[in-house]
């Protein structure tokens, strides 16, 4: 994969995509981002708080309204020449939906958008041709499920006019994907702001914008995120424990109280980085400690990217796997030399030829955009 992938490119190569397969252009495109975590580690669902980004890197969405009742959509997964394709007819939903549900793996998310849209009454009335092309590595606790729940979601409702993408932030929710959580993915993929972290606290399922640092460039600090390539995969054998914590509301509680407040005030304090740094110490042993959702990999990460020059380093997402993100000087260190060095001292160590190194930042949210013809 070429981590030039940009939003522009993902959404081009969604577009050339469709041409190729429908021999016609799509109508609209609509881009999903993935998103960091910074620090609020599982708070979502505690009633908490959390720092969280959209970032750079994420899925698009071509897409064109058919005149029959049958949704197809493609995908081509992350890094590979591969397609996967689903059909479902909306004359017969309810048996579809068992049928993907049956099926497993990618098709559980196009079920969960469809029974959600049944739960909704939104069920759309004619049929949508979707392809959708990506710069996320999957079961990366980037959020590249979430992404393409609300994506999918939006693709269909906004090809009949049923609702648009400003308008869908609150139908989307965590248990629609087999875990019980929060919205905080939901709320950073589709409300982010570019250069900003911004500081969410989660009531009932509601994420309510508490504050922000925007600006984030002019700190001359950037984001590296190293994936681990250990499966972080709410739809394996994990979502039992991704549930048992959500059941355990007081762990969160530190986490949300201390370390995030810790985190905002450093920035605003002059972008104190020894303020930073203690901050991001502290939710990291968190993981490790107390929610002890952490892995090997994602223990030694950090370490490792603080040893290279890094300012911080931690663990984020559900757990169990997926990808440590590392605060980098860009004014002391090269931020070519680091990836290259924390990739290959991980990759001689673990031996994980799936780990995927790139730099990313705070980026713009979700949208849908008519395509020029």
């Amino acid at each position: 994969m070429d981590w030039n992938w940009d939003t522009e490119k993902t959404l081009h190569t969604a577009g050339k995509l469709f041409s190729k397969q429908y021999g016609s252009c799509a109508t609209k495109i609509g881009w999903f981002p993935g998103r960091l975590e910074i620090v609020g580690k599982h708070t979502d669902y505690a009633g908490g708080r959390s720092v969280v980004c959209a970032i750079d890197k994420g899925l698009a969405f071509a897409f064109a309204q058919r005149h029959d009742r049958i949704i197809h959509i493609v995908t081509k997964p992350f890094s590979t020449e591969q397609t996967l394709e689903a059909v479902v007819n909306l004359d017969r939903v309810e048996e579809e939906i068992k049928t993907l549900k049956f099926q497993g793996g990618w098709t559980l998310y196009v079920a969960a958008v469809l029974e959600g849209l049944l739960k909704c009454e939104r069920m759309p009335e004619k049929g949508v041709n979707i392809i959708v092309a990506t710069s996320l590595p999957p079961d990366s606790g980037l959020s590249s499920s979430s992404a393409f729940i609300c994506g999918l979601c939006c693709a269909v409702l906004d090809s009949n006019d049923i609702l648009s993408v400003q308008d869908y932030a609150n139908i989307e929710r965590g248990e629609a994907i087999g875990t019980k959580g929060g919205c905080q993915d939901h709320a950073a993929l589709m409300k982010g702001e570019t250069d900003t972290l911004q500081v969410f606290s989660y009531h009932d399922e509601v994420a309510v914008l508490e504050t922000a640092i925007h600006d984030f460039s002019k700190h001359n600090l950037k984001f590296v995120v190293a994936v681990s390539g250990v499966s972080a995969c709410k739809t394996s054998n994990a979502k039992d424990r991704y549930n048992a914590l959500a059941a355990q509301k007081h762990l969160a509680k530190h986490e949300s109280d201390v370390v995030v407040p810790e985190f905002v005030n450093a920035f605003k304090n002059y972008t104190n980085k020894d303020m930073i740094k203690a901050a991001v110490i502290k939710s990291q042993a968190h993981a490790e400690n107390i929610l002890k959702i952490t892995v090997p990999e994602t223990e030694w990460l950090p370490k490792k990217a603080v040893s290279l020059g890094a300012l911080c380093a931690t663990a984020f997402g559900a757990g169990f796997g997926g990808s440590v993100w590392a605060l980098v000087p860009s004014e002391t260190v090269d931020i070519g030399t680091f990836i290259n060095g924390w990739k290959t001292s991980y990759v001689k160590k673990f031996h994980h030829p799936s780990c995927f190194v790139f730099p990313t930042k705070p980026s713009h949210g979700a949208y849908i955009k008519a395509v020029k013809e």
